[in-house]
């Protein structure tokens, strides 16, 4: 009988060690799931329209229409501004004023660009014209110049001739200034940034009541 009772303890005592060894089992099971987060960076693309065909017999009083955009071809927000530079070329390359004298003494630029919409494009007061808002995807801005005009006053020929007495009678021959084989140039600089980064990155924006 004893030994049955032994049997007995040792079976449990197996049968105990098993059960703890399933709930051991049980106590470090565990479930992973993996979430795969996916962040598609916006997409930043501009593109910069320039409507212009070079005179190539610029002459004064003439008009060369010139238009600038922007538009916005990607999908995140950005700022743009705009600034130009203009140059007299002598055959030399060397740089020519950009003023003349008219016949009373008065100065007036050789040739004028005509900036339009300047209640949208703020003027900094130094360089820069600034978008009033911020460029949509898919939004272009309205145009920030129409044309550039060669001034009627200019006179590249002086009207002093000399002669000179030959042969066959007085040659003619105009005085010619520096201006006459020269070439102007107009160079537009156009910026971009993500909205976001605008004031960081350029200062504070103009407002409409800035000159």
């Amino acid at each position: 009988m004893k030994k049955l009772q032994n049997k007995k303890v040792l079976i449990a005592g197996i049968a105990l060690i098993g059960f703890a060894a399933v709930g051991g089992t049980f106590a470090f099971m565990n479930t992973s799931v993996p979430f795969e987060n996916v962040f598609k960076l916006g997409a930043y693309e501009v593109d910069y329209t320039e409507t212009f065909s070079s005179p190539s017999n610029w002459s004064p009083c003439d008009v060369a229409p010139k238009s600038v955009t922007v538009t916005n071809k990607g999908s995140i927000a950005v700022g743009a501004r705009i600034k130009y530079t203009e140059s007299w070329k002598a055959t030399d390359d060397s740089d020519l004023p950009l003023v003349a004298e008219d016949k009373n003494g008065n100065e007036f630029s050789l040739a004028t660009p005509k900036l339009i919409n300047l209640d949208k494009w703020l003027y900094d007061g130094s360089e820069y014209y600034y978008y009033y808002k911020e460029l949509q995807p898919n939004e272009t801005t309205v145009p920030f110049m129409e044309s550039v005009t060669f001034n009627c006053e200019t006179n590249f020929v002086n009207e002093e001739i000399t002669y000179t007495n030959t042969e066959t009678g007085k040659e003619g021959r105009s005085s010619e200034n520096d201006y006459l084989s020269s070439t102007y140039h107009l160079n537009i600089n156009i910026q971009t940034i993500q909205r976001d980064k605008q004031v960081d990155a350029w200062g504070a924006v103009p407002t409409p009541s800035n000159p």
